[in-house]
């Protein structure tokens, strides 16, 4: 907002993985609501503490084969990824 001398509101969001997802959301509602004619949105989720990946791969929540198989019977996990949404 202040390096671009952008005027209007300006957030930060953090809803963990769903941050660019609500940002991007806020700005379409903001646009069709009246509120500006021009949004900018977006968001990224980077993993950087070896902490967290290390407490999910001990309580068993990640996947020992790289796949998520959601839904399916053969299931052992979720993969956790980096992520940008605009």
């Amino acid at each position: 907002n202040y390096y671009f001398k952008f005027e209007g509101p300006s957030f930060n969001i953090d809803t963990a993985c769903s941050s660019s997802l609500a940002a991007i959301q806020l700005g379409c509602t903001s646009l069709w609501s009246g509120d500006c004619d021009t949004a900018v949105a977006g968001g990224l989720s980077v993993l950087t503490s070896p902490d967290l990946f290390s407490g999910l791969s001990q309580g068993q929540f990640l996947s020992k084969t790289g796949s998520c198989k959601t839904f399916d019977n053969d299931a052992d996990g979720y993969c956790r990824a980096d992520g940008v949404g605009t």
